[in-house]
């Protein structure tokens, strides 16, 4: 088979060495068959070479590929040893669902940011200590497990990027190192199924109730005593606690000293909270991330800090979810809940009816 073309003849040396070098295509013809014997190959390349014509060569006549002979496009690729995992060759372009265990990763490995149509992605059982901002590369991604590794921290521009918040359902981040779930966790709004279970977390965020689509979650095995009064907004199918710190005995208590006139800091915090402004590290000085961090949730929906009443309230995890749960060994499902008032006028709505936030 012969094709009829134009050619260009490139350089790639000269791109690295800053230097452009103008082409023009030459019309040639690029022939195709089966590998002819090494002598006729040799006489033809010489001639090629020379400027000769080799229009009259007799090629072999190619088969069409049969459909056993055409390999599929391949969806799934599964790596649980360090010797199988592909170091001098990329990963097919189109899997959808990979898994990459015990193969002792500390970095995600670029290449697999650029698989566009990957759905599932396990990389659990690995060394992997933090988790990559890339992942907002990912336009399909829908269940991500990191289980088993060494993370410590959650990036929470991770949580912002906006693939994720449309398209991440399972987030695993089981058996790993985390002493913080970040404000921004609560953006990924489309999450059904999160797990934090055997961690080091000692809080939840304030605004975790903004997880309408959450129907399953698991943080047993942590260090958590008091749970965010939005909490009690989600409405869970399951819900697993188990092994943490609740007190044996809760008793309802209200502080209502701090609230009053907030401070010109807290009140630009406020606002900042209020409008969803995006901040990092690098817009603000660290002291006032961590502040901002701080940010705790009114019954009302409003954000304050320290100008706020402090309430701690009694639930049975039972009025949350449809499946039994218990807390401690002995089937005890009643569990604290902490919240904040940001006004002396959800103060009084508060004294008046403390049980309306919870119908």
């Amino acid at each position: 088979m012969r094709l009829t073309c134009n050619v260009d003849l490139v350089n790639r040396n000269l791109p690295s060495a800053n230097i452009k070098k103008s082409s023009k295509a030459q019309h040639t013809q690029l022939s195709i068959g089966k590998k002819p014997v090494e002598e006729f190959l040799e006489s033809n390349e010489k001639k090629a070479a020379q400027g000769q014509s080799i229009d009259h060569i007799t090629l072999s006549v190619l088969a069409p590929a049969s459909a056993k002979n055409v390999e599929k496009p391949k969806s799934k690729m599964i790596v649980t040893f360090r010797k199988d995992y592909p170091l001098t060759t990329n990963f097919p372009s189109s899997l959808i669902n990979l898994q990459v265990s015990s193969c002792k990763l500390k970095r995600i490995d670029s290449r697999i940011f650029d698989l566009k149509k990957l759905q599932v992605l396990n990389l659990s059982e690995n060394c992997v200590e933090e988790i990559s901002t890339d992942f907002g590369k990912f336009t399909t991604l829908g269940e991500l497990y990191l289980n088993n590794n060494l993370i410590t921290c959650i990036n929470p521009r991770f949580c912002l990027q906006k693939n994720l918040i449309l398209t991440l359902s399972i987030l695993d981040l089981s058996y790993n190192q985390l002493k913080l779930l970040p404000l921004q966790i609560c953006e990924l709004s489309n999450l059904y199924n999160l797990k934090v279970n055997n961690n080091l977390l000692e809080h939840l965020p304030p605004t975790i109730g903004r997880l309408r689509n959450l129907k399953q979650f698991s943080a047993s095995q942590n260090k958590i005593s008091l749970l965010p009064a939005s909490f009690m907004q989600l409405k869970l199918e399951y819900v697993d606690l188990f092994g943490n710190n609740f007190p044996d005995e809760v008793e309802d208590s209200l502080l209502e000293d701090n609230v009053g006139v907030p401070s010109l800091v807290e009140a630009c915090a406020r606002s900042v909270k209020k409008y969803r402004v995006p901040y990092t590290d690098e817009d603000l000085h660290g002291h006032l991330c961590r502040y901002l961090d701080s940010a705790r949730l009114c019954w009302c929906g409003a954000y304050c800090f320290e100008s706020s009443a402090r309430y701690i309230h009694k639930v049975s995890l039972k009025d949350l979810t449809s499946t039994s749960t218990s807390i401690g060994d002995a089937g005890r499902s009643e569990v604290p809940i902490q919240g904040f008032l940001c006004s002396p006028q959800c103060l009084n709505k508060f004294k008046k009816n403390p049980r309306a936030y919870w119908k």
